[in-house]
């Protein structure tokens, strides 16, 4: 009997962990609510980012769809894809908001490239 509430808090520490660890999606509203904070957008900026956003969604999910969610099948089109939307994104923005999303942007770039150097526990090398 022990053993078995050992394991049962095992699994559930394990849950626990997993869950605190991974981040979840945000939606489309709070992806909206996080531009406006970063970069101080106007109501009408929100409603331009929000039409941006929606459509970015709307073919993420087409591709997936077409591709039954192989990422490797979407790769080029889910990089056209991006792309696509940072330059509507930008063509919203003035100077200084540009600027702010830049930065943004190269955090963000920074942190995945981070995180994918990652070899069980120690970052890969290039030897």
């Amino acid at each position: 009997m022990d053993k078995i509430k050992i394991i049962g808090f095992l699994f559930m520490f394990l849950f626990i962990s997993i869950s605190l660890n991974s981040q979840p999606r945000m939606s489309l509203t709070d992806r909206v609510d996080q531009f406006t904070e970063d970069l101080n957008l106007s109501e009408e900026q929100q409603k331009d980012l929000t039409k941006i956003l929606t459509t970015q969604r709307e073919k993420m999910e087409n591709l997936r769809n077409a591709s039954d969610g192989d990422r490797s099948a979407m790769g080029g089109e889910m990089d056209e894809l991006f792309q696509d939307t940072n330059e509507q994104i930008l063509s919203i923005l003035d100077d200084d908001q540009k600027e702010k999303y830049n930065k943004i942007l190269e955090e963000k770039k920074s942190r995945w490239q981070n995180r994918g150097n990652r070899n069980n526990g120690r970052m890969k090398t290039d030897n």
